[in-house]
């Protein structure tokens, strides 16, 4: 019996940086090792080719997480690029407290991100 391989399952790449979000205009490889999506990322956003996020020559996605979403429903596959926290929250001193936050609290990203430019330093 031969081993039949299923054909390579295509999904778009979505990214969110800068508190700015676009998808990549060719499609991926499903099945990519999370550090190729991050790789792919780096060289698109630093070169301005995601609409929807502005070039940052400097962008850095080694601490972003891969949600992978399998095709359902008659949506196509789907990879999502994000910062670790949810909504971008970061401990790196530039930031706004969030006010529903209780001291100790450690279930609750750490603060609300204000800054134009990607964060360097993420809580998770």
């Amino acid at each position: 019996m031969d081993d039949l391989q299923a054909p390579p399952s295509y999904a778009s790449l979505n990214i969110t940086y800068s508190g700015q979000n676009g998808d990549l205009a060719d499609p991926v490889l499903f099945d990519l090792a999370d550090d190729q999506v991050r790789a792919i990322a780096t060289e698109a956003v630093r070169a301005g080719g995601v609409r929807g996020v502005d070039a940052h020559p400097t962008a850095d996605f080694s601490d972003f997480v891969v949600d992978r979403v399998a095709a359902h429903d008659g949506l196509p596959h789907r990879l999502l690029l994000r910062p670790k926290t949810p909504f971008g929250g970061c401990d790196s001193g530039h930031h706004d407290r969030d006010p529903l936050e209780k001291p100790g609290n450690a279930t609750r990203s750490a603060a609300i991100c204000r800054t134009s430019v990607g964060c360097s330093t993420r809580t998770t």
